[in-house]
């Protein structure tokens, strides 16, 4: 974190009351490996890439009360149970779209609908057919949906599950988001109760709301000249000029996290110990689940693979800050179109930039074999990775509970995201992002709500740091009192536009040097300490930036230097080591400077290594 090394995090009271009171979370060990999918588990994969599990579990894609289909899954997870390996369970709200078929369901009132009462398809899965019926998109609003859950939960648990995953990133919040949702009988009569729980008769009046008792939203927007196709555009983002969208978007979120957290519970009635997660991140905050209850998060990751041929992608940077806020590990893979790139390309190296970006960082990618992209299965080939996930396997001490240690605490409010067409956060926190990023600034993000989910870092909180970081969109997104805590605290708060003080206003960072020019933008240097150990080495992730897209490897950099502030870390280093893959382990010459600022002369640096500090 940053001074105070093992505070915890400082929550808000609204946050405290927003969160379950079931079973405590416990996250899972950052130098975890899992496969990403059964076919991937293959013991020679195994021995490749050292993986201890199977991420996406899934069970069959029909007829799960068959037990001639069923049953020779749950003997695969005792297969795979009995070789030592995790077998996470996973839930479904999309790929599982023919299990709601067979659970049964009435369509009038258990699908999405849009504002003419189409039922909305999950247009990624193409147009397939199971039984003449098509992947409508299920409700979140609808009764049945969380008996839909709880039924999947009770046949994950007749094989040996390790962990439990729920796919809920395509909940009905996404389908308000892009897919012109959800209109729905069970939707039109819980916002309705919604808004005359929150609002008086004169506030609603002022609405347009004359009776509430007979409020229909479709009928409403209709009335006002809404179609379904205008509907659908203007609902892209929050502020998109649709009458009561916001509060639409809040009552949405309030049902999936209310159904999610009842099938929480459910799990701990059956396992109270087990792991849970869920695809879920406050950067789509129209889906996120607020849950204390996850264990840890999950997510598919837009990588931009297309964008960024030739260096690391800043755009799930947010994604892993959000989580290292939050206290909790991300497990990702990447979306099958950036696989699609690489694989048009034949580029599969490139993946390891990915890679070892979301470990220096906290977060976990799951280790790719066969992955989907381009509509169809690509067999990569472990051996591609193997190096790395080698290399953290067996320095794992240097992953498990380290935290980042910041100088900067980065504003982003998440009703910036609200209003964003995409889910990978806007363009202002972006390039705030990349400007941390390529500077070498250390920093951790800070989460401040929205409307519906204020809670926001207090002022001591934001009184660790040196400096608070703003963008020119955050005062477009923060409310009155968020932006006094930014007054009450002592830290100054220094805005994009002056960007180029930050770093004469921090007590410590780490800058690189190559052939004894500063070239931070081409090598991330990135401080993290133990959140359990005063005694374990302060570590420097080194990553180089930057690709070679003709021969699919790093760009080597020699005679690279580092320098490293006094007081970036609370003690005085008295030695370093180099670790990187391949099995490079050597000793780093140290000059100390007569204030204590130390060079460190680091010398080749390929994909990544990792300074390894005793102090």
């Amino acid at each position: 974190m940053t001074k105070a090394r093992f505070n915890l995090l400082n929550i808000s009271l609204a946050m405290l009351l927003a969160l379950s009171t079931s079973a405590k979370a416990e996250d899972i060990d950052k130098s975890t490996i899992w496969f990403t999918n059964v076919p991937d588990a293959t013991p020679i994969a195994e021995n490749a890439t050292r993986g201890s599990g199977v991420f996406w579990g899934h069970m069959p894609q029909s007829q799960l009360n068959n037990d001639q289909i069923f049953q020779p899954w749950v003997n695969s997870v005792g297969g795979f149970r009995n070789r030592g390996l995790d077998y996470v369970g996973r839930g479904e709200f999309d790929w599982g779209w023919r299990w709601f078929w067979d659970f049964g369901n009435n369509p009038a009132v258990d699908f999405v609908q849009d504002l003419d009462g189409n039922y909305v398809q999950m247009e990624f899965l193409g147009t397939p057919t199971y039984n003449g019926n098509t992947p409508s998109w299920p409700s979140v609003h609808s009764p049945r949906f969380e008996q839909f859950m709880r039924w999947q939960v009770d046949k994950m648990f007749e094989a040996d599950i390790t962990h439990v995953f729920f796919d809920s990133q395509t909940s009905s919040t996404r389908a308000l988001h892009w897919f012109g949702g959800d209109f729905s009988p069970h939707s039109i009569n819980g916002f309705r109760a919604y808004l005359n729980n929150k609002y008086t008769t004169a506030q609603l009046s002022s609405m347009g709301i004359a009776n509430i008792n007979n409020f229909n939203y479709r009928t409403f927007l209709k009335n006002l000249g809404y179609t379904a196709a205008t509907y659908r555009n203007a609902a892209s983002t929050i502020y998109g000029g649709v009458p009561l969208y916001a509060d639409f978007v809040y009552f949405t979120r309030e049902k999936l996290n209310s159904v999610m957290q009842s099938i929480f519970n459910y799990v701990d009635q059956k396992q109270p110990s087990i792991q849970i997660t869920a695809t879920t991140s406050i950067i789509e905050p129209r889906g996120f689940i607020f849950s204390d209850r996850l264990d840890f998060f999950a997510g598919e990751m837009a990588i931009d693979s297309a964008g960024n041929k030739t260096t690391m992608p800043i755009q799930p940077i947010l994604q892993f800050k959000a989580a290292e806020y939050y206290d909790k590990s991300l497990v990702f893979f990447p979306f099958p179109k950036e696989w699609g790139d690489l694989r048009t390309r034949n580029r599969p190296n490139t993946a390891n930039m990915w890679i070892v970006q979301a470990y220096a960082m906290g977060s976990i990618m799951t280790a790719p074999d066969n992955v989907w992209a381009n509509g169809s299965a690509w067999k990569i080939g472990g051996e591609h990775y193997s190096q790395v996930y080698q290399f953290i396997d067996n320095n794992s001490e240097l992953f498990d509970n380290y935290e980042a240690v910041s100088k900067v605490g980065f504003v982003w409010p998440a009703l910036s995201s609200l209003n964003s067409t995409n889910f990978n956060g806007n363009p202002a926190a972006l390039n705030s992002t990349q400007y941390l990023i390529e500077q070498n600034i250390p920093y951790d993000m800070l989460v401040f709500g929205d409307p519906a989910r204020p809670a926001s870092p207090n002022v001591d909180k934001l009184n660790e740091y040196d400096v608070i970081f703003t963008d020119s969109n955050s005062a477009n997104y923060l409310s009155g009192y968020q932006k006094n805590l930014l007054t009450w605290s002592s830290t100054p708060v220094i805005d994009y536009a002056q960007r180029g003080t930050v770093a004469a206003n921090i007590s410590g960072k780490v800058d690189v040097f190559i052939n004894g020019n500063l070239r931070n933008q081409l090598i991330s240097a990135m401080p993290r300490q133990s959140s359990t150990n005063n005694n374990a080495p302060y570590v420097i992730h080194l990553l180089n930036r930057r690709h070679n897209a003709t021969t699919d490897t790093p760009i080597v950099r020699n005679n690279v230097k580092v320098t490293i502030d006094a007081n970036l870390f609370d003690d005085r280093i008295t030695s370093v080591r180099y670790r990187a893959p391949g099995g490079v382990n050597r000793n780093v010459p140290i000059t100390r400077a007569p204030n204590g600022d130390l060079t460190l002369n680091v010398g080749r640096v390929d994909l990544w290594g990792v300074l390894v500090a005793q102090h």
